[in-house]
């Protein structure tokens, strides 16, 4: 396949063009088709739609109209929990799997100490009296050591 055809007597276009890849020696095995193959499709399909209308999709920037429609204002565009889509996480890896957590309550890191009224003050006032004698009686012996001393 040069190019030339002495039937013709001339030039000729080539008839078919160069293959660019070599021919298969085996062919790959048919896809096999299951409900689980069907579902790991839908669910593809799925996931991509819910991606694109989740409210963290950016959308490319479209030039503005000089013109604003009364009907734009009120354009609703779908959040995520607004979707009646509810995946099997199962089938994600763990990296796509959605974290849904509900939020925890903010608890106190202590809880504050309740002090009632106190009954036995007799207890108290017994133990401040013994205290102040036994300061007086120190105070007693530092000053006869420095009466003494001097």
């Amino acid at each position: 396949s040069s190019g030339i055809n002495a039937e013709y007597g001339g030039l000729s276009a080539p008839i078919e063009p160069p293959r660019t890849f070599p021919p298969l020696l085996r062919k790959p095995p048919p896809l096999t088709e299951s409900s689980h193959h069907h579902y790991l499709i839908a669910l593809k399909q799925e996931f991509r739609n819910y991606m694109r209308d989740s409210p963290y999709h950016i959308r490319p920037e479209t030039a503005k109209s000089k013109i604003e429609r009364y009907s734009d204002r009120f354009k609703h565009f779908h959040t995520h929990t607004e979707l009646d889509w509810i995946p099997n996480w199962d089938m994600f890896p763990a990296e796509l799997r959605m974290k849904t957590s509900k939020a925890a309550k903010s608890k106190p890191e202590f809880k504050p100490r309740m002090v009632g009224k106190r009954t036995d003050h007799a207890r108290d006032k017994e133990l401040l009296k013994k205290l102040d004698k036994h300061a007086r009686s120190e105070k007693e012996v530092s000053d006869s050591e420095s009466v003494d001393g001097a």
